[in-house]
């Protein structure tokens, strides 16, 4: 099914994506952010326009240590998701509408001792964080505006997307209102399924993403399309 994604509207020129490793040293993360700087610098003189002032590199400085605040938070909770399963037999999070997030405190507890390998840890009902596709994307949203500093900011959209019952559509409206880009991404624009399931999801919508610019009611900014035959192409996260 393709999705979209959201980014900060301030970034309208490419900049070159830079691995950044889970144990990355802060004289990494200053040349990470030296070298950005110098790319948008660079990016921006060859236009003919002025360079940044001082003012501008900060807020740039801000945004790029933001960013790599919320890639951090998705990869880090992803890991210690992983290493919970292969360590204790149970992941960190569990689905909100899920047959465990039905299930009395006691039934919780047998279940998770059901669950963990032998001579591990049995994980306890409180260490599990209950979670949803939606909940999970505003988890990393968060961790962006706390390294923006704009707690305040977050407890709005959050407040905002719950109160439109946790639709991620709504979420990326949201976030297009408070400033976000949605990209279109649909990793292959010509799948139709398979022959007892037919797909007309993909063809469609990027259809309609072609001719009037939405993805189910939100603005796009562009699009990022045919990625499974490009990936050799392709430098992303």
């Amino acid at each position: 099914m393709p999705i979209y994604q959201t980014q900060q509207s301030q970034f309208h020129q490419p900049v070159q994506e830079q691995d950044v490793s889970l144990n990355q040293s802060n004289g990494d993360m200053g040349y990470q952010m030296g070298f950005q700087m110098g790319m948008q610098m660079g990016y921006q003189m060859g236009n003919g326009q002025f360079p940044m002032s001082n003012q501008q590199m900060q807020e740039q400085m801000l945004m790029y240590q933001a960013n790599q605040a919320a890639r951090q938070s998705v990869i880090q909770s992803t890991a210690d998701h992983k290493q919970a399963v292969e360590e204790r037999g149970v992941g960190l999070y569990y689905g909100d509408k899920s047959s465990y997030h039905d299930l009395s405190e006691d039934e919780k507890v047998q279940w998770l001792q059901e669950q963990s390998g032998e001579g591990s840890v049995v994980i306890s009902p409180d260490e599990l964080t209950k979670s949803s596709c939606i909940e999970w994307a505003m988890e990393h949203v968060q961790a962006w505006y706390q390294a923006m500093g704009q707690d305040d900011v977050f407890a709005q959209i959050d407040a905002e997307t719950r109160n439109a019952d946790l639709k991620g559509t709504e979420l990326a409206k949201i976030l297009v209102n408070y400033g976000w880009q949605a990209w279109y991404t649909n990793p292959d624009t010509s799948y139709t399924g398979p022959e007892d399931a037919q797909d007309s999801e993909h063809t469609y919508s990027n259809h309609i993403a072609d001719k009037q610019g939405i993805y189910y009611d939100v603005p796009l900014a562009g699009k990022l399309v045919d990625t499974d035959a490009n990936k050799d192409k392709l430098n992303v996260l």
